[in-house]
């Protein structure tokens, strides 16, 4: 997904949380599974709740938004991974390393910040 110049990152996000998720989680799905879904690159999945608060507080978030409820994580070199929740439906879609590079160029992060 491809950023103008003139988008903001509230457009931004806009774009990238739009529509309906590729993949929902089945019921007593295993963890290994999720983390499968989870992975596709510019592919948004559903999660469940414990995987979304899971990812949100394993380590610090790269970037969040407490107000929308929508966070980054990622863990070592690895393009971002972006989660958010509509009402009681939880999010995540793995960026692509040019979604990353766009989102980092918005929202102000150096490029390698997620990178430690």
């Amino acid at each position: 997904m491809m950023t103008s110049a003139i988008q903001t990152l509230t457009e931004y996000l806009q774009d990238l949380t739009k529509g309906e998720p590729a993949t929902r989680p089945a019921p007593g799905e295993t963890w290994k599974r999720t983390m499968r879904r989870i992975a596709v690159f510019g592919e948004t999945a559903e999660v469940d709740e414990q995987t979304y608060w899971h990812f949100l507080e394993v380590l610090p978030p790269q970037w969040m938004d407490g107000d929308t409820f929508t966070f980054c994580f990622a863990e070592g070199m690895e393009p971002l991974r972006l989660f958010w929740r509509r009402g009681e439906r939880y999010f995540c879609r793995r960026l692509t390393w040019e979604e990353t590079h766009a989102f980092c160029d918005l929202a102000g992060l150096r490029r390698d910040y997620y990178f430690y």
